[in-house]
Order: structure tokens, then C-alpha cells, then sequence
């Protein structure tokens, strides 16, 4: 029996996108023999998305936004997790591969899981809140990223950055790593992290002291920030 080698082809050329769909494979992220170096991360948003491959179970995808440095660089770069174990919380971390060319190139290769497998009450968001006579400032805290806002009189914003901060004392030693820069798509303006190098980018802001009753002082200022909520 004579094969037509058109229609074997078609058939094996079938059989590679069926196993290539169910399997999710995805195109390599680094060259053959492409210099490469690890370095830990940490997840400062993560959101559920629409897969791209449509499943039997109708589960959602996550999209990692994560931040990072490399040679005192700072980057951010992002992840679209396919499966459950892969997925993260606020302030975990995780072990990255990235292109020494490129480092914004990247790709996971372990997940730590070191604040989304704790119990909730270790990272519950706490949300701060200033009023001023001509707007208002807010700190958010969840495990150990923060994300600090100002805002004038009509809800225009001043600054908004994200980072990590950590605890000495009474003391909120906060790190800004991220500012945001609004981009339109569309007809919808969205923020996009952008990782804060230059000296224009940089952002200062004031650390913080605990008060006993859970509120906070920004030393610079003297403000007091009352806790608004928790989530």
C-alpha cells in the first residue's frame, strides 16, 4: 500500500499541534547555548486571567507581575502561570532564570510559596489612610510589599510606587522599587509597573513608625495614617 507522503505529513503535522494544545508547550525562552544567570524575585501583583488554552475544567490562569534585581539593576517582568502549584501571592518568592544579555527576559524555574502557604492572617492586607485638607495618602501592606499613593484635591495623583519594606523596631523601612506610568489601550487607561533606575524615576518617601494602637506616623511629615481596613 502506497502512502502519500502530503497526507502523512498533514497527519503528523495534526498529531504535533494536538499534543503541542493539550500540553501547553510554549516556545522556549532562551537561545541554544545562550548565557544565563538566577536570581531571586518577588511577586508584587498577581491577577486571574482567561487561559489560552481552553480546558476541560474551565480553570483561569494567573499572570505574575514580579519584581527583581540584576547587577543593581531593577526590572520587572512578568509570568502567566498555567497551573495551580505555580500560582502566587503577594510577596512570594521565586527563582528566576534570565538572559545575562537580556535580563528582562525570564523565565521561572521554582516556586517558594513562602507567604501564600501560610495562614491568612499572616498576610492579610492592611489599608492606611491620611486626609489632608487638599486630598489624601494611603499605604498598603500585604506580607512585604507596600504600595504608597498621594493624591491632591480631585483625585489627581501625585505619586504612587510599590516596593518592599521591612520591620526594625517600630520602625517601617520602606524600599521603593516601582513606579507607574498610565498608558491607553484603547479606550481604557491602564497602569503599567515600570522599574525605578533613573534618577527621575526615583521616587523618595518617608518610612514609618508604629503606633501601640496599630496606626502609623510617616516621619517626614508627622502625618498619622489610621488603619482603613483589612482584607
Amino acid at each position: 500500500m502506497k502512502i502519500n507522503p502530503w497526507a502523512f505529513g498533514g497527519l503528523l503535522l495534526l498529531a504535533s499541534v494536538i499534543i503541542w494544545w493539550h500540553f501547553h508547550f510554549t516556545i522556549p525562552t532562551f537561545y541554544p547555548f545562550e548565557r544565563t544567570g538566577e536570581v531571586k524575585a518577588v511577586a508584587f501583583q498577581a491577577n486571574l486571567v482567561d487561559p489560552l488554552f481552553p480546558n476541560y475544567d474551565y480553570s483561569l490562569d494567573q499572570m505574575v507581575h514580579f519584581v527583581y534585581r540584576v547587577d543593581n539593576v531593577v526590572y520587572v517582568s512578568k509570568h502567566r502561570a498555567e497551573r495551580s502549584w505555580q500560582f502566587q501571592g503577594i510577596g512570594d518568592s521565586l527563582l528566576i532564570r534570565y538572559s545575562v544579555n537580556d535580563p528582562q527576559r525570564t523565565d521561572p524555574i521554582r516556586y517558594y510559596h513562602n507567604v501564600s502557604h501560610k495562614a491568612k492572617h499572616d498576610h492579610i492586607k492592611k489599608s492606611f489612610l491620611h486626609t489632608k485638607p487638599n486630598g489624601y495618602k494611603g499605604l498598603e501592606l500585604q506580607a512585604n510589599i507596600f504600595t504608597y499613593e498621594d493624591y491632591s484635591s480631585f483625585g489627581k495623583r501625585l505619586t504612587k510606587t510599590t516596593g518592599t519594606y521591612m520591620v526594625q523596631d517600630s520602625t517601617l523601612i520602606l524600599t521603593p522599587l516601582i513606579y507607574y506610568q498610565k498608558r491607553k489601550v484603547e479606550d481604557t487607561i491602564i497602569e503599567e509597573p515600570r522599574p525605578m533606575n533613573a534618577d527621575f524615576e526615583k521616587i523618595n518617601i518617608s518610612n514609618f513608625i508604629q503606633n501601640p494602637n496599630g496606626n502609623l506616623i510617616e516621619i517626614n511629615s508627622n502625618h498619622a495614617f489610621n488603619l482603613a481596613g483589612q482584607k
